[in-house]
């Protein structure tokens, strides 16, 4: 079972998700929140900005590549990831700290 069956539109199961890594959380919920909502189209280009990254997940990288373009390989998962069609990489780069913000941008995007 993925662990995006601990999130409804409405709710997100913190609980459960407490005993999970931040990484694979991360992995599981993006992709599937920004495929599943095209309202949310605006939200994959500011992923790619490692300035909003930083103010919203207090990343030092982008939470998206483009496929395509020029990145540190070491800091993104190998595994692309298919988001309106276009082909991405998601940032690895998730630490325990980054759990807080991470939820939060779940909890608000979920929703949409």
């Amino acid at each position: 079972m993925g662990l995006f069956s601990f999130f409804s539109k409405d709710v997100v199961d913190e609980e459960k998700l407490a005993k999970e890594k931040v990484g694979k959380i991360a992995k599981e919920a993006i992709p599937a929140i920004l495929s599943a909502n095209k309202k949310l189209e605006g939200e994959v280009f500011k992923l790619l900005d490692k300035d909003y990254c930083k103010k919203v997940f207090n990343l030092n990288f982008p939470v998206l590549v483009s496929e395509k373009a020029e990145y540190d390989k070491s800091r993104y998962y190998t595994d692309s990831i298919k988001i309106n069609g276009s082909a991405y990489k998601l940032c690895s780069q998730w630490f325990d700290k980054d759990r807080e913000k991470l939820m939060a941008w779940i909890k608000k995007n979920n929703k949409q």
